[in-house]
């Protein structure tokens, strides 16, 4: 563990920076900027990653341009260092009247995506030159920061400033690179992110909300042309969707008195006798939703539904249908988040993916989840070719098990290709268990050959859509084509959809259950 002097010398390297911020906040901002960074091997000068976060992060009133007055007598002793300092300071002054970075800035990107957008504009790695600033500023407390402008001057001193001052004028030479790296940033990547709540204000300052995978991910999105064409055809379609608006119906609580008991609730309400498990047992029964809580009369809610959004990203999806499928999803989702209801986007090929969206955050209130899968959904790829069948199997063991522990009626949205070939029966089992719509995507069609769906399990469905290839060649037809789709699910589920709940549907009461045993 390092001391406090050491971690001093490693901030002291601040007072190099040219833009001063106007507050602690910042500044600890600019530390977990730093942390994360190290994590992913970028290992550029603290006064760097300051100056040029804070101008993409923060707007120009709450920041300050220009070299501290305290630091011209500590680098007059050396002529090549004060003037290679007065060549970074114009370059700051240069980058902050840059129109990218000031379109950046409009955007409030959150703590994530300006680590992501450092790593793009500096990152390459340490070049086997290792660095223990990471571990350091892991250890800096909140005390070591209070009042930090005025300790700079000594604890610039405490330390030699050779490789700070040598990595300033590579910055400095490198300058014309970085303005053109920042031209090819994917502007529309972050109005989407920050479209879906990825912004400054959702989250704390400093707080990472996403993982490093999901950062790394982020990163891949940017520079990649598919992870691009989604965007913009996601981009196409919110307008419509943003025009959504959740509608609060007036409940009812009782004062005193429970109705019942239920698996979820605050700590307050849970029952007492539960207290009397072990610390291990009481845990495994937290962990697996068993521990009784008193539930109190209210209206039930009305999001009574949860959302499995299937996307085909098999070989047979590649190109203008990756496009279409994951930009409706993603449109999809968002409506369904406006209305107050739970979405999970799920990739499937010869097997059925993991969700994207976190289910117990969203039930708990969080918000920017979607966001948080943002990255994954962009950059997600395929490991294998299509089995619809062993999907649906899968599908149909995780909707029992959904429909057992969860009240609300799921509903499974499947944008796949028009060969989507699976037995009827298969796909009725599905449907027992819950709603069911379709997205289909069809082939090119030959001349004279319309190509119509060969599906005998259509009439299974509650609705299904059809997509041509003519369609998605043509910009307006398919943004048309895709705002029909996002606007079609029904605000309510099917009159004759699945019951609420499997068991309450198959299993009543233990007596009434023996005797039906018994009569068979």
């Amino acid at each position: 563990m390092s001391d406090p002097a050491t971690r001093g010398a490693a901030l002291g390297a601040l007072l190099l920076a040219a833009v001063r911020p106007g507050s602690d906040a910042l500044l600890r901002r600019t530390i977990g900027w730093a942390r994360d960074l190290d994590r992913l091997g970028v290992d550029v000068p603290l006064p760097v990653i300051n100056d040029l976060g804070l101008l993409l992060a923060v707007p120009v009133g709450q920041i300050t341009l220009g070299a501290r007055r305290h630091l011209a007598p500590l680098l007059a002793a050396r002529a090549s260092a004060a003037t290679a300092h007065n060549a970074y300071v114009a370059a700051i002054r240069t980058l902050a009247a840059d129109p990218t970075v000031e379109q950046i800035r409009a955007l409030r990107p959150s703590d994530d995506l300006i680590v992501v957008l450092l790593t793009r504009l500096l990152g390459g790695g340490r070049d086997g030159h290792a660095t223990s600033r990471g571990a350091l500023l892991e250890q800096v407390t909140a005390q070591e920061l209070t009042d930090l402008e005025r300790r700079l001057p000594a604890l610039f001193g405490s330390a030699q400033r050779d490789a700070d001052l040598a990595g300033l004028s590579r910055f400095v030479e490198g300058l014309l690179r970085l303005r053109v790296l920042l031209d090819t940033i994917d502007l529309d990547t972050l109005k989407l992110l920050s479209v879906f709540g990825q912004g400054a204000a959702d989250s704390a300052a400093g707080a990472s909300a996403l993982s490093s995978i999901a950062q790394v991910e982020l990163l891949a999105a940017l520079s990649s042309l598919q992870a691009n064409d989604v965007v913009n055809f996601s981009l196409e379609l919110l307008p419509s969707v943003l025009e959504t608006t959740r509608r609060s119906a007036p409940g009812t609580y009782a004062i005193g008195g429970y109705q019942g008991l239920t698996r979820r609730g605050s700590l307050d309400s849970m029952v007492l006798t539960e207290l009397a498990w072990d610390d291990d047992e009481l845990a495994r029964r937290l962990l697996d939703d068993e521990v009784l809580f008193h539930a109190r009369e209210r209206s039930e809610d009305e999001a009574a539904r949860v959302h499995l959004i299937l996307v085909d990203a098999s070989a047979s999806m590649r190109g203008d249908r990756t496009t279409f499928a994951r930009g409706v999803a993603i449109a999809l989702a968002k409506r369904l988040e406006l209305e107050g209801e739970e979405a999970r986007i799920r990739f499937f090929d010869a097997r059925l993916y993991e969700p994207f969206g976190g289910a117990t955050a969203h039930a708990r209130g969080k918000r920017g989840t979607l966001a948080a899968s943002l990255p994954h959904i962009l950059s997600f790829r395929g490991e294998r070719g299509r089995s619809p069948e062993r999907v649906l199997r899968q599908l149909l063991g995780e909707l029992d098990v959904l429909r057992t522990r969860d009240r609300r009626s799921p509903v499974v949205h499947l944008i796949t290709h028009a060969a989507f070939y699976a037995p009827r029966s298969l796909v009725t089992e599905v449907r027992a268990r819950a709603a069911m719509f379709g997205v289909f995507i069809t082939p090119r069609a030959e001349a004279g050959d319309a190509r119509e769906l060969d599906l005998d399990w259509l009439d299974v469905l509650d609705s299904y859509f059809t997509v041509d290839q003519a369609t998605l060649s043509k910009k307006d037809d398919r943004a048309a084509r895709g705002k029909e789709i996002v606007r079609a699910v029904p605000a309510r589920a099917p009159g004759d959809a699945p019951p609420t709940s499997i068991r309450a549907a198959t299993v009543g009461p233990p007596s009434s259950r023996r005797i039906t045993e018994l009569a068979e």
